[in-house]
């Protein structure tokens, strides 16, 4: 097969099986083709290093990406078309390793899985508890989980809540991971000079009524986070913790004064993907019913933690997360037992 012939052999079978990502790699005299289905990441091909070096080739300059340069790392994209005129982003990150260049293609479906909040699979408690906060025009919401687990659809699914014509969403992404319309969306630009914290100020002259962050990943961004929240937005953001209760501590190791967190901080969103194996398999290769890739499906896992009178001491004494979290299992059992 050509070069062509290769790239739509490849991003289509990723698209079949619903992949994230692909991962072309130099395995010595061949080059391994990975793909990451459900969390999983599985063998897919075999390539000569002739088709290999002739796809990479293709795939950058489709990807803007310099084809001569091999010995330093990479960023690129491109949108591909099926033969439906169905369109996918694709995002390009090459890397030179010990044996040749790697590159890795995380597909952006345009299609969300989940669209509406309902379809999350939130217990009915959670659904109704997350609905009071965004209801509630002002404040910060926080949603955390490692990689992959779900944040970004979990975000899109309370815009799309509000996706109704009649308030100003603004978004400040890196990338933007999922186009949609009536929303006002920016993509971070590094190199150019638009930063998160840059693109936040510059979307709270937009005259906002909720503004989605991508990510705080630094205080700066989450000092401007914390204003708009306090100043009449609803602002949501995605914040790397290991669980909701950390959340809180992650934005105080950061330099936000503690007033500050207990007051703009209404709640957290934490959230795993729980994968489900499957059960024909028992650790072989080939089953029908998985189509012998293992794994059936992944489901999320949510744990949300409000932020209530009763922990504002805890914040202001910056108490540990272990803390917090106890004392919000103590408020919910509690809440459980009035009602």
């Amino acid at each position: 097969m050509n070069a062509a012939e290769l790239e739509e052999r490849l991003l289509n079978t990723a698209i079949e099986r619903r992949a994230t990502d692909i991962h072309i790699e130099p395995r010595g005299e061949q080059w391994e083709i990975r793909m990451r289905t459900c969390g999983v990441l599985m063998h897919d091909s075999y390539l000569s290093t002739q088709e290999a070096l002739s796809l990479l080739q293709r795939i950058k300059v489709k990807g803007n990406m310099d084809i001569s340069e091999k010995r330093l790392p990479q960023d690129g994209g491109y949108t591909y078309a099926d033969s439906l005129a169905n369109l996918y982003d694709l995002r390009l990150s090459s890397l030179p390793t010990i044996e040749g260049e790697k590159l890795a293609i995380r597909i952006l479906y345009r299609d969300p899985e989940f669209r509406q909040i309902e379809h999350l699979g939130l217990e009915p408690k959670d659904y109704e508890q997350i609905i009071n906060w965004i209801n509630d025009p002002m404040g910060l919401i926080l949603v955390t989980g490692p990689t992959g687990s779900g944040k970004t659809t979990t975000l899109y699914a309370i815009l799309q809540y509000f996706n109704n014509g009649l308030y100003n969403i603004c978004t400040i992404e890196d990338p933007v991971e999922i186009r949609i319309k009536g929303l006002n969306q920016v993509q971070v630009n590094e190199t150019a000079g638009l930063t998160f914290s840059k693109g936040l100020r510059s979307l709270l002259r937009q005259d906002p009524d909720i503004i989605m962050i991508g990510e705080i990943r630094d205080l700066e961004t989450a000092e401007i986070a914390i204003r708009a929240s306090l100043s009449g937005h609803l602002v949501l953001a995605t914040l790397h913790a290991n669980d909701a209760a950390s959340s809180i501590t992650r934005l105080l190791e950061m330099g936000i004064e503690p007033y500050l967190v207990g007051t703009a901080v209404k709640g957290v969103v934490a959230q795993r993907m729980i994968t489900h194996l499957c059960p024909k398999c028992a650790g072989e290769r080939e089953c029908t019913l998985c189509e012998g890739k293992r794994v059936l499906k992944r489901s999320p896992r949510f744990e949300l933690l409000q932020v209530r009178e009763e922990m504002i001491p805890l914040i202001l004494k910056k108490s540990p997360a272990s803390e917090l979290r106890a004392l919000s299992r103590q408020l919910e059992l509690q809440l459980t037992m009035q009602l």
